[in-house]
């Protein structure tokens, strides 16, 4: 907590512009002093929670082997008495990826899901389930599909009915970067820890050299994912090109684990285009 606000007080002394505050954890060791640093300061909150009770605790143990779930759901309820702001976000893996009775059950605000990071391609989820998932809702078999899926598939759909062309899909390392516990920065919060996307430290650099290292950084993975496969592609103007850092470290992968977050990509946006088609109909029909 100390070097928390060491950091803090850092940031508020040696930067004009005010500061926007954003931290990932998965709310273990949420107390009433750290809610009221993290009100003071404006902070924005996301929790990993990552299924039921089984789940969780399956996937994210505590050493002291206590009940994760049940602190992560204790931190929440903190947040919630200091009115911060917060996301539950859901890693999806092949052992949590059949979640809609939990959400529907706890109703979690503000819900996003990401697959897991591609270094951990043996837990990725099957994409043929997740496939006939939404197939089963967009047929009206079953209205049970969680919001948590269909909020993704509409924000495909809405980019493609704005006419949104997205040029870069994520400019992490430029406009937001990571930082950690020690000071250390990093172009992303998935990259934090890796040595590779380090640029700079807050106690050790100063402000334009951690801007020049970022911008260097972020130029040389961009020019490196550029590929004759991406730019032929008929979503690269949806996806903007996907995830820079998880396109960069995949590149040591199998192909298939290559291809796999350009399929899910390419999946939702083939369903967001059936739902805006239907759309469509429902007003000419009307």
């Amino acid at each position: 907590m100390e070097r928390a606000k060491k950091i803090v007080e850092y940031i508020e002394k040696n930067f004009d512009q005010k500061p926007a505050y954003n931290i990932t954890t998965n709310g273990t060791l949420l107390n009433e002093e750290i809610a009221r640093f993290m009100k003071k300061y404006d902070f924005k909150v996301m929790i990993s929670i990552d299924g039921d009770e089984r789940e969780h605790n399956l996937l994210r143990p505590l050493k002291n082997k206590e009940d994760s779930f049940k602190k992560t759901i204790e931190g929440i309820k903190l947040l919630e008495k200091y009115e911060i702001p917060y996301i539950t976000r859901m890693t999806v893996t092949k052992f949590n990826q059949d979640f809609d009775n939990f959400w529907i059950k706890y109703n979690f605000k503000n819900i996003v899901r990401a697959f897991v990071a591609p270094e951990d391609y043996t837990l990725l989820p099957d994409l043929r389930e997740y496939n006939k998932k939404i197939e089963s809702y967009i047929s009206g078999e079953d209205k049970t599909i969680s919001g948590i899926i269909l909020s993704s598939i509409n924000v495909r759909k809405n980019r493609i009915k704005n006419k949104n062309q997205l040029v870069i899909n994520c400019f992490g390392g430029v406009r937001e970067v990571s930082l950690s516990a020690d000071g250390n920065l990093y172009m992303c919060h998935r990259a934090t820890g890796n040595e590779k996307y380090y640029i700079g430290n807050i106690f050790k650099n100063t402000h334009n050299e951690i801007i020049k290292s970022a911008y260097k950084l972020f130029n040389k993975i961009m020019v490196g994912i550029e590929s004759e496969k991406c730019n032929k592609c008929w979503a690269r103007n949806l996806c903007g090109g996907g995830c820079h850092l998880k396109n960069d470290l995949q590149k040591t992968y199998p192909e298939e684990i290559q291809n796999y977050f350009c399929d899910l990509i390419k999946l939702e946006y083939e369903w967001a285009m059936v739902l805006l088609s239907k759309e469509i109909i429902n007003k000419v029909t009307v």
